[in-house]
């Protein structure tokens, strides 16, 4: 079993009225790239920031590397680097002189970190340029550049891929996944670009209005959203018995419409059509079909808020 490097324990954050986190209970392992999927105002950025230290809990805990009090909590965030909304880089200053800014800033020995961090954001041959000069994603590459100051073991992103274009966006998934792989750097990330976290992610926790949906590996999410066959029929009970006495076990649900879902393991679509004409039942339509996780959110959404 991996160790949990970082934790929440009913974790609450108000702002007077409003609660931006709510009771959230979740765990990171370390060597993990965790996704944390939910939109604006669901909690995402709060809860990064909690575990940065930039703001404080209401009610609840936060746990890093195993510690828990506020004293403890504030050395092990020297093994923790955050980019929380906006890079926090000086303009006027070249790209090594703001790696060299925050290196000595940190108190961290040794000017080869920063030509080491360069070359790892892929930035060594635009050391010399302006800040005010750089492109969208190369700000974002120079905000993951002193996020790893101090060779982190865990990384906070907030939205690190928000803005780029196509060839920056496979740049900086290339960059996490090498930091991840090669260094065996935990990371977790929100963003709302679902395709890239499906590309990116060991670990999802889905958020909506400050609570938290749920927390799902990526195999297990693969299987929720594996292919599945929808068939609409004139009578979805009569189906549905019909459908557990033929097929044990297989996970099916009944939809809107006269429809069912089948999904897991499914037998080949003919079998189901034949079944309902076995039955007496008309069937209108049969599609194999696989949900995408922009689906599967907004279903536990619509779960989430009607429970």
């Amino acid at each position: 079993m991996k160790e949990i490097i970082a934790e929440a324990g009913s974790l609450t954050k108000r702002y007077g009225r409003i609660t931006a986190l709510n009771n959230v209970n979740l765990r990171v392992r370390r060597g993990e790239i965790l996704g944390l999927v939910g939109d604006n105002g669901s909690g995402k950025s709060t809860f990064l920031k909690l575990l940065a230290g930039q703001i404080f809990p209401t009610e609840g805990e936060v746990r890093l590397f195993g510690a828990g009090t506020e004293r403890e909590l504030v050395r092990q965030r020297r093994r923790v680097g955050t980019m929380i909304e906006a890079p926090g880089f000086y303009p006027q200053l070249t790209v090594e002189r703001n790696l060299e800014y925050y290196r000595i800033q940190k108190g961290i020995p040794g000017k080869e970190q920063v030509r080491d961090i360069l070359r790892q954001i892929g930035l060594y041959e635009r050391r010399k340029t302006y800040g005010k000069q750089l492109s969208l994603g190369m700000k974002q590459r120079l905000g993951l550049g002193i996020a790893l100051m101090g060779e982190p073991e865990l990384l906070l992103l907030d939205e690190p891929i928000n803005g780029l274009d196509p060839s920056g966006i496979i740049e900086m998934r290339e960059t996490l996944h090498r930091l991840n792989l090669e260094k065996n750097i935990t990371i977790i990330l929100s963003s709302h670009i679902l395709t890239e976290l499906e590309q990116l992610a060991d670990e999802y926790c889905f958020l909506d209005r400050g609570r938290l949906l749920k927390q799902i590996s990526a195999g297990e999410l693969a299987e929720e959203c594996g292919s599945c066959i929808e068939i609409c029929v004139s009578d979805p009970e009569l189906f549905a018995v019909s459908l557990e006495k033929q097929f044990p076990g297989q996970k099916y649900q009944v939809l809107p419409g006269q429809r069912l879902r089948i999904s897991g393991e499914c037998a080949e679509p003919e079998r189901y059509s034949s079944l309902a004409s076995q039955s007496g039942i008309t069937v209108s339509a049969l599609s194999v079909k696989k949900r995408t996780l922009e689906e599967y959110y907004m279903e536990l959404k619509k779960g989430g808020r009607e429970s």
